[in-house]
């Protein structure tokens, strides 16, 4: 493989760099996102079972301050916190009913929101890489044809001495 690595031409390395740096790009990203994925879904499922085991919100609101990878939980959270800051403008009376409900629906909508994005965010190197590296390869194999056919040109001939290291490159 060396051998063969060191005795290829500048561009054919230079495609290898790519295709290893993509490789190595998207192990990383799949490796940190199963494990991401994994502490969200167990902190889920711990956040569900404490939310119908608790009495009322505030115990719920205060147990899941520890659940940080939990979207679940972060949705939770900003109803609560919406629910809390409506409770307060009630009891004070001076400021308006600005909707009440909706406005706890529109705080969990864009909770949900941020932690979709949260969940999602480098997934799109993936689907870049996905598309892109089939043809950054192809580009590789078409250089070492054209090598090979350049080779034929420059002797003359078409034996395997001249057509083989092109043809290895592709």
């Amino acid at each position: 493989f060396w051998h063969l690595l060191w005795g290829s031409g500048w561009v054919v390395r230079f495609v290898l760099l790519i295709l290893v740096g993509c490789s190595i790009g998207c192990w990383g990203i799949a490796m940190a996102k199963a494990l991401e994925m994994r502490r969200a879904a167990q902190q889920s499922l711990h956040f569900i079972e404490i939310f119908w085991d608790a009495k009322n919100l505030a115990t719920i609101h205060a147990t899941s301050t520890d659940l940080k990878d939990s979207p679940v939980a972060h949705v939770f959270r900003a109803g609560y916190q919406e629910l809390q800051r409506l409770s307060r403008a009630k009891r004070a009376e001076d400021e308006p009913d600005f909707g009440g409900v909706e406005n706890v629906h529109r705080a969990m909508m864009r909770a949900r929101t941020q932690e979709v994005t949260r969940l999602e965010r480098r997934l799109s190197f993936l689907a870049t890489t996905a598309s892109v590296t089939p043809f950054i390869g192809l580009f590789g194999t078409v250089w070492g044809i054209m090598e090979a056919f350049g080779d034929i040109g420059r002797m003359g001939s078409a034996n395997l001495v001249v057509v083989a290291p092109g043809i290895s490159e592709a």
